[in-house]
């Protein structure tokens, strides 16, 4: 085999990976859809999950983000 038929065969095994892939996630969000979860006004699950936000805090002093405040 040469080399450039070496690289066709990559290529065309990376394109068809990277296009299986694709396609599973596409699954999996269209299944998701078909299903009835409840769910909250967006402004309210907005508002509450700002207000459990604490002020940014430097990374540095943690160790971690600093987003959320710990549970």
């Amino acid at each position: 085999m040469t080399v450039a038929e070496w690289v066709r065969q990559s290529l065309r095994e990376a394109r068809m990976a990277r296009q299986s892939d694709a396609q599973a996630k596409l699954r999996a969000v269209d299944e998701a859809t078909r299903h009835g979860f409840p769910v909250g006004d967006i402004e309210t699950m907005l508002g509450e999950i700002e207000a459990d936000r604490l002020p940014e805090l430097p990374a540095a002093s943690s160790g971690r983000s600093g987003h959320l405040r710990p549970r």
